[in-house]
């Protein structure tokens, strides 16, 4: 029996070998007729052109929501005019002149609602790639917002854009790899997701026409964070005095894929005190933008922390502030309420009483 079992396996052993070998043989035979086959022009352009409409297909459409002062403003009725994002010599100079803090100011209401506050004279440009300064007869440039922005785009579409560190030439002629959304920052962020909603529809219209997937990517930075989770969550509904005023059958999925928020300050930002309180400088070069002029901006006040998060508190007891309450603001004669400022609170009010 053991004599068999050996001369069994020794067959089965024979048999295996020459299957291997004829399976070699059809192996290398098929790999030579693939050799031997001419490639056609139309074969290597074949590959290239499935290629392009794999990654093209693949790539989104990135709608970039800046934060306060990232988009241009200028006048309805005159777009030339630029009531914020053309600085220098020829700029407006809120600080020094009464038209300009005038036109730059959102126009105070005494009553009502804030949030539906609106300006019949201004609205929003494209977004401030590139900020222009005018010394005299020189023009002076420089990038608006940081190539960060580009790097996140190109993290999103998984390196299949043209997204790269933007030349401030290429900047300053409007290319860039972001589809910019501008609107009116000074404003509520309930009232400003109708800009944001237009863009996305025009974005999903070009690319269901090309037959593409038509749903956008959005990138947002700071108070552009806070219009985009109104709109995520909302739509272009906006916030009135008898709640939200819009559909109820909201589906953002239906435009939107994915969206990436950069420094969001979701529990408010206590930096934004500063700017009501002190008013702001963005840059050396800049004018100065004084609190007359910052109170009037509904956006700020929705960015301060509320007393819940306690993210200012008073120095002797540890408690919250509750800047909300514009007693506070009067007492202490914070921001707009410190008599310093009294000139030009006359600009903006001329027909108010002085201050007692």
């Amino acid at each position: 029996m053991a004599t068999k079992a050996a001369s069994s396996e020794s067959t089965l052993g024979r048999e295996m070998a020459v299957h291997r070998r004829i399976r070699s043989g059809l192996l290398i035979a098929a790999l030579l007729a693939g050799c031997t086959r001419k490639r056609t022009a139309e074969d290597v352009v074949g590959v290239y052109v499935d290629q392009g409409d794999a990654l093209t297909a693949a790539a989104s459409t990135v709608l970039f929501v800046p934060g306060i002062m990232g988009s241009e403003l200028h006048l309805r009725d005159d777009p030339d005019t630029v009531v914020w994002g053309r600085f220098g010599t020829h700029g407006m100079n809120p600080s020094r002149h009464r038209d300009d803090l005038v036109a730059l100011a959102l126009p105070p209401v005494l009553d009502g609602d804030a949030t539906l506050r609106e300006d019949p004279e201004v609205e929003p440009g494209g977004e401030l790639m590139v900020a222009e300064v005018r010394v005299g007869a020189m023009p002076l440039r420089a990038r608006a917002y940081p190539g960060v922005f580009e790097g996140v785009v190109e993290a999103l579409e998984g390196k299949r854009a043209h997204a790269r560190a933007l030349p401030l030439a290429d900047a300053a002629a409007g290319k860039s790899p972001l589809y910019a959304v501008g609107y009116d920052w000074r404003r509520s962020v309930t009232a400003e997701t109708a800009w944001l909603h237009q863009d996305v529809l025009a974005a999903v219209e070009a690319r269901r026409a090309a037959g593409l997937d038509p749903r956008v990517d959005i990138v947002a930075h700071s108070l552009g964070t806070q219009v985009v989770r109104w709109y995520l969550r909302h739509g272009p509904a906006r916030l009135g005095p008898d709640g939200v005023v819009g559909p109820s059958d909201w589906d953002p999925s239906r435009w939107v894929r994915q969206v990436v928020l950069v420094a969001p300050p979701n529990l408010g930002e206590p930096a934004i005190l500063e700017k009501l309180l002190e008013g702001e400088k963005p840059n050396p070069m800049l004018p100065f933008y004084d609190p007359v002029v910052t109170a009037t901006f509904p956006s700020l006040f929705e960015l301060l922390p509320r007393p819940r998060e306690a993210r200012v508190v008073w120095a002797d007891d540890g408690t919250a502030v509750d800047l909300y309450d514009v007693n506070v603001w009067e007492r202490l004669s914070w921001g707009a309420f410190d008599p310093q400022w009294d000139e030009h609170l006359g600009w903006l009010f001329p027909d108010a009483p002085d201050r007692p």
